[in-house]
This record gives structure tokens, sequence and C-alpha cells, in this order.
């Protein structure tokens, strides 16, 4: 389940999550923009199963970053929930699960083609869950066809 904890521009909060986590066992995504390591321990808090690493919108979680400080500081700390039977994960860190936003977070336009686009930069044996813009029987269709694993 995913859970906005964004305020600003989209009204969640970590109570929101905090009630989600309160009301099922459901894994739960922290739906936010990461950009400092507190947040994972925030999001630890309230009850998340996995946080969102978004390198374009954190520019410091950049792979520059990522290659100095080995697996990322913020994968480190993420995965050390997963050890707790959480899980955390980033596009480029090697992550058992990929989320592809098919929505452009510049201009807000989604397009499906964003997932397929992506697939073949992706290891098979990894999750790959597409989220946001399907709406059609022909969009799951052809998500299904090659090979998302969710949406």
């Amino acid at each position: 389940m995913s859970v906005l904890t964004e305020e600003r521009y989209f009204g969640g909060s970590l109570a929101d999550l905090a009630q989600a986590r309160a009301a099922c066992a459901l894994p739960l995504l922290r739906k936010d923009f990461i950009v400092d390591s507190y947040q994972l321990a925030e999001a630890s808090s309230a009850g998340a199963s996995a946080v969102l690493l978004n390198r374009r919108r954190a520019p410091a979680l950049g792979a520059g970053r990522v290659a100095r400080r080995g697996r990322g500081a913020f994968t480190r700390r993420a995965r050390r929930g997963a050890r707790r039977g959480r899980t955390g994960c980033a596009l480029e860190l090697g992550a058992e699960i990929i989320g592809v936003n098919n929505r452009d977070l510049r201009d807000f336009s989604v397009e499906v083609e964003r997932t397929f686009e992506l697939l073949d930069a992706i290891a098979p044996d990894t999750i790959v869950v597409a989220e946001s813009g399907i709406n059609s029987a022909a969009h799951l269709a052809a998500l299904r066809e090659r090979g998302v694993h969710a949406h």
C-alpha cells in the first residue's frame, strides 16, 4: 500500500502512514521525496516497509555520491530496516523491487511507455511495479506481456 507523506504539495503526513500501519498489516510504502537519511528513521518509526529513493528529486542521491559511498548510505540505512522485516530500494542500487513512476515529476505528464523504456535496464530477477497512468485493459495486457509484475 502506498501512503503519501509529502505535506506541501500532496497534503500527506507521517501521521497518515502511522494510521495506515495501525489499520492494516500490508507492506507500506512511504511515498515522499526522501532527501535526508533522517527521513528513513521517520519512515521506519511510522511503520513504513519501503521508501522511495528518487535521484531526480534529490540530487544528493546521484550516482557520484553512490559510487563514493559504496552501495550508498541511504540504501544501507533503508536496508537495515529490511533486516527487521522491512524493505528499502533504490532504482540504481540493485533493488529487489523497482517501481517505475509513469508520471514525469517535472511536468506531471503520464505515459505508460516510461515503464517499457526502462525495462531493459532492470535486472530480470527484479520485481517491477508500473505506477500511474494505467487506465485500460490494453495497458495491463501490454505490461504483463513485457514481464511487469504489478501495477
